[in-house]
C-alpha cells in the first residue's frame, strides 16, 4: 500500500520513503545506539537516586456535632491537600527545620475519597527528605490551627514516616530509545527528501 503526499509537485510515497530507511540502516543504528549509550550513562551514572519520605495524615474538625464535623472534613480534604504547596507553610517548614533548602515542587500530596491524605517530600537523602517532609507537616499542623476555615480545622500526621530510594534510571533510558528512533527516523526523512528533489 502505498501513500502519497504532494510536495512542490512530487509525490512523497511511504514506500520509497521506507527503502531510504532500510538503505541508512547503518547510520540510523548508530544514531540509535548513540542515544541508548547516552541514556544508560547519564540515567545509570550522572543522574543520581532520591529519596521519597511519605507519611499519612488526617483532617479534624470540631464544630460540637460528629454529623457535621464529617461533613466539613470531607470537604476540607481537598481543601487542605493544596495549602501543602503554599509560602505560607514551605517558610514556616524552612524556619522549623532549620534549613532554607525546602521547596514546594518536590512536596507531592496526593488524596481520594477517604479523609486520608498523602504527603511525601523528595530530597537526595533519607534524612533530608524525612527531616524535611516532618517541617512540612508540622508547620501545615500549625497553621491549620489558625481560623482558615469556618470551623477549626487541623492537619494530624499519622506517625509512620516510610521512605524509599528511587530513580529515574528506567525512565530516562526510555526516552533515550524514544529520542534515538524519533531522530533515526528524521534522518531517513532528510535524506529521502534530499533524493526527492533532486530527480
Amino acid at each position: 500500500m502505498e501513500q502519497t503526499k504532494q510536495n512542490g509537485g512530487k509525490a512523497l510515497s511511504f514506500a520509497d520513503y521506507f527503502r531510504t530507511v532500510k538503505k541508512h540502516w547503518l547510520v540510523e543504528i548508530i544514531i540509535l545506539a548513540a542515544f541508548i549509550l547516552a541514556g544508560v550513562i547519564y540515567g545509570g551514572f550522572i543522574k543520581k537516586p532520591y529519596y521519597v519520605a511519605k507519611e499519612e495524615v488526617t483532617v479534624k474538625v470540631d464544630v460540637n456535632n460528629s454529623y457535621y464535623n464529617a461533613i466539613l472534613e470531607e470537604r476540607l480534604v481537598k481543601t487542605i491537600s493544596k495549602l501543602f504547596k503554599t509560602d505560607t507553610i514551605v517558610e514556616l517548614a524552612k524556619v522549623k527545620s532549620g534549613n532554607s533548602d525546602i521547596h514546594a515542587g518536590n512536596i507531592t500530596v496526593k488524596s481520594d475519597d477517604t479523609l486520608i491524605m498523602s504527603v511525601s517530600y523528595r530530597d537526595s537523602s533519607k534524612e533530608l527528605a524525612e527531616l524535611k517532609l516532618k517541617a512540612i507537616l508540622s508547620a501545615a499542623e500549625d497553621e491549620n490551627t489558625k481560623d482558615y476555615f469556618s470551623a477549626k480545622a487541623t492537619v494530624r500526621p499519622m506517625g509512620v514516616v516510610t521512605t524509599v530510594r528511587q530513580s529515574d534510571s528506567k525512565k530516562i533510558i526510555i526516552i533515550g530509545v524514544a529520542a534515538g528512533v524519533a531522530l533515526s527516523l528524521i534522518y531517513a526523512l532528510i535524506r529521502y527528501l534530499a533524493t526527492n528533489e533532486n530527480k
